[in-house]
C-alpha cells in the first residue's frame, strides 16, 4: 500500500505521521516543492506559531466563514483526541494566552517544525522535496511532478491533497490546474485577513495612528461581522487584526456595498463620558483621530451617532494575496464526506486551507490544518 501526501504543511505533514503511526508497513510519501516542509509554520505568529485556539473546545460558530461545514467536519471529541494523542506523540508542550490562542511552550515556531519533523522521520516517512507536483491522473492513480526540471511519475494507492493556499509569494494557477485535474468544483482564490482599501481618503496626519474601538462590517447597511480591537489607519486604509477578520467576510469583485464602521467610544459607557464638544473630544481620544472627526463633523452636532457616522468607511477592496496571511477559496467543502475523501473519488482526499473553508485569526487556520490531517490520518 503507497499512500502520497501532496504539500509539505501542517496538514499534509499531520496526516502522514498519524497514517503512518497506525500504518507502519504501508509506503508514506510526502512531496514537497520547495526545499524543506513545514516552512510555513516558522512565520506564523510572528514566529511563535500560534497553532491552536482554546475555543476549538467550546464554540466557533463566529470563527469560521463556513461555521455549519466545520462542525460537519470538525467536534469537540476529535479536538480533545488531537490535543491528547497527536500532540504527545511529536513531544510538544503548547501554553495559551489570556484570549486562548495556543503557543509552543518554548515561545518559537522552530520547535513546532522540528518536533514534527522528528516523528515523520521517526516513522520513516519519505519525504520528496523540490518536486513540483504538476498533474493528477486519479483514473491510473498517479502524480507527475518535477524534479531537477525533469519529469518523474508516482503511483499512489491514496493521495492526500494538502498543497494550502496561495497567500503571499505562491503562483495559483499551477493550484487551479490540480483543482481541475481532480475534477471538483472549486472556488477562486482570492485574499483573506488582509488591510482594506477605503474610498474615502485617509489624511497623512492621521497615517499610523491606532485607535481601539468596536468595529462593524456592514453590507448594504446590516451588519455581517464586529469585534472589537485594535486598528491601524494606513495611507489607503485600514488594517490590524479586527479589520484582517473582517476582510474574511467581503467578497472582491461583488456588487454589495460594504462598509466599516467605528465605534471608539465601545470601551467606556457613553454616560460616562463628558458633555461631547470639541474641547471634551481631546480628552477622550487621540489628538490626530480628534482632528480627522472635527475636519469631519463640521458643523454637525457633536453626538455619538455622528461622531460614529463621521468614522465609517466605504471599503473599495482588499490589499493583494501578497499582503494575505491566507487565501480564501479552493475546493468545496460539498465534494467530499465527514472524513475529508472526495465522495466521489474516496481515495483522494482534501484537508487544511487547500477547502473552501477559513477562519479569522488566532490559531483557528492552522488548527483546522492540523485537525483535518488528523482525523483523515485516523480514517
Amino acid at each position: 500500500m503507497r499512500v502520497v501526501a501532496i504539500g509539505g504543511g501542517v496538514s499534509s505533514c499531520t496526516f502522514a505521521s498519524i497514517y503512518k503511526s497506525k500504518h507502519p508497513k504501508d509506503e508514506v510519501f510526502i512531496i514537497e516543492q520547495n526545499k524543506d516542509i513545514l516552512s510555513r509554520v516558522l512565520v506564523s505568529g510572528n514566529g511563535r506559531a500560534n497553532l491552536f485556539n482554546e475555543r476549538f473546545l467550546s464554540d466557533t460558530s463566529t470563527c469560521f466563514n463556513n461555521p455549519s461545514e466545520y462542525q460537519r467536519l470538525i467536534d469537540k471529541h476529535l479536538v480533545k483526541d488531537f490535543l491528547n494523542d497527536y500532540l504527545n506523540k511529536i513531544n510538544l508542550s503548547i501554553i495559551k494566552d489570556e484570549e486562548g490562542r495556543c503557543y509552543p511552550y518554548s515561545n518559537t515556531a522552530k520547535s513546532v517544525k522540528r518536533q514534527m519533523l522528528d516523528y515523520l522521520t521517526k516513522l520513516k516517512v519519505n519525504i520528496v522535496r523540490e518536486s513540483k507536483v504538476i498533474s493528477i491522473d486519479t483514473k491510473e492513480k498517479t502524480i507527475t511532478y518535477l524534479k531537477d526540471n525533469k519529469k518523474e511519475k508516482m503511483n499512489y494507492d491514496t493521495l492526500y491533497f494538502g498543497i494550502g493556499g496561495v497567500a503571499y509569494d505562491r503562483n495559483k494557477e499551477n493550484y487551479l490546474d490540480l483543482f481541475k485535474t481532480l475534477n471538483v468544483k472549486y472556488e477562486c482564490f482570492e485574499p483573506g485577513l488582509v488591510p482594506l482599501i477605503t474610498k474615502e481618503k485617509i489624511p497623512n496626519y492621521l497615517v499610523g495612528s491606532r485607535l481601539k474601538c468596536k468595529i462593524t462590517l456592514l453590507i448594504s447597511q446590516k451588519e455581517l461581522y464586529s469585534e472589537e480591537g485594535e486598528i491601524l489607519f494606513k495611507k489607503d486604509g485600514l488594517s490590524g487584526i479586527s479589520i484582517f477578520n473582517a476582510s474574511l467576510f467581503i467578497k472582491e469583485n461583488s456588487p454589495a456595498n460594504y462598509q466599516i464602521k467605528i465605534d471608539p467610544f465601545n470601551r467606556n459607557p457613553f454616560n460616562q463620558m463628558p458633555e461631547l464638544n470639541s474641547k471634551t473630544l481631546y480628552g477622550i481620544l487621540n489628538e490626530k483621530i480628534s482632528d480627522y472627526i472635527l475636519d469631519k463633523l463640521r458643523l454637525n452636532s457633536f453626538t455619538k451617532e455622528n461622531i460614529i457616522e463621521s468614522l465609517t468607511f466605504k471599503i473599495n477592496g482588499k490589499y493583494p494575496l501578497k499582503e494575505a496571511q491566507i487565501s480564501l477559496g479552493g475546493i468545496e467543502t460539498f465534494e467530499i464526506d465527514n472524513t475529508f475523501h472526495l465522495k466521489e473519488n474516496p481515495s483522494v482526499i482534501i484537508g487544511g486551507e487547500s477547502l473552501n473553508i477559513h477562519a479569522i485569526c488566532g490559531g483557528f487556520n492552522m488548527g483546522f490544518a492540523f485537525l483535518s490531517g488528523y482525523k483523515a490520518g485516523n480514517n
